[in-house]
Formats: C-alpha cells, structure tokens, sequence
C-alpha cells in the first residue's frame, strides 16, 4: 500500500513539476530485530512410584543415550544400564540379542512394566536407531511387556 501511494505521488510531482527529474525515496518501515527465545530445558528424572506415564519421557531419554553411546546392544549391559538409572531390574524383560545360529540380531527389545503398563525401547542393531512406546501390559495374567522369548534376567 505505501509503494502505491508513493507512486502516485511520483507521478503527482512528476505533473505539476513538469518533466524535471526527481529523486523520490521510498522507505521501508524498521522491521524489529527478532530475537529467539529458547524454551527453558525441562530436567527429566526418574520418579520412582510413580506411573509409567510419568516416566515415560525419563525412559526415552535413557534410550536415546543408550543409542548414542559405545555400549553393546546386548542384553545385559542394556538392563544394567537401564536399572543403573533407577528402572527396576526385576520388571525388565529384554529379548535376545543372538540368533539361534549366533548371529546378532536385527533388533532388540527392552521393556519395564510399571504397574498395568509397559515402557518398551526397541533397537535396530545396524544402525543403533531406536523406537520408544508406552503399552498396556498383556498376556493370560496381564504382566507382560512383551510376548515370545526373552532373556531370562538372572545377573
């Protein structure tokens, strides 16, 4: 709207001054420097008693730094490092990580149950990407997280 106006006012000018040159600036209003606004880092922790809603976002942090780290995808520095953190090693239940013929697995699965709910990870061994999902228990007694055959914990 303003770049209208001041044409016409060029051409206004340009009328009653004749054919004479003049200098017309158009000038761009100040545009306010933008400043970014970082939202406050929220600390994620454990809550021990507390619902695996609660946990949830503790949980996939834990398996994103698991995912990033050097450690082995195997079951039994997962675990340890999962009940470092305060999970409950007795409500873990993690899948294998060989093949029946000893080959590493594709994938590997970890789950903690707390009460009628389950926290799952679950790794891609290639590439060490990872998925984390929060489920209702299953199973006859509704206590699993996971079904089939997992690794007995016993370390």
């Amino acid at each position: 709207m303003k770049k209208v106006v001041a044409a016409a006012a060029l051409v206004v000018l340009m009328g009653v001054g004749g054919c004479s040159s003049i200098s017309v600036k158009v000038l761009e209003p100040e545009q306010p420097e933008r400043q970014s606004i970082k939202p406050a880092e929220k600390t994620v922790e454990y809550q021990p008693g507390a619902s695996a809603a609660v946990n949830e976002a503790f949980f996939a942090k834990v398996t994103k730094e698991y995912a990033e780290s050097e450690s082995p995808l195997e079951g039994e520095p997962l675990v340890n490092y999962y009940a470092e953190r305060g999970f409950d090693k007795g409500a873990m239940q993690v899948t294998g990580d060989r093949t029946k013929i000893n080959l590493e697995v594709d994938s590997m699965f970890i789950a903690v149950r707390i009460e009628h709910e389950c926290l799952i990870a679950q790794f891609e061994t290639g590439d060490r990407s990872y998925q984390v999902a929060r489920i209702a228990t299953v199973g006859p007694n509704k206590d699993l997280c996971l079904i089939g055959n997992t690794r007995y914990i016993d370390w």
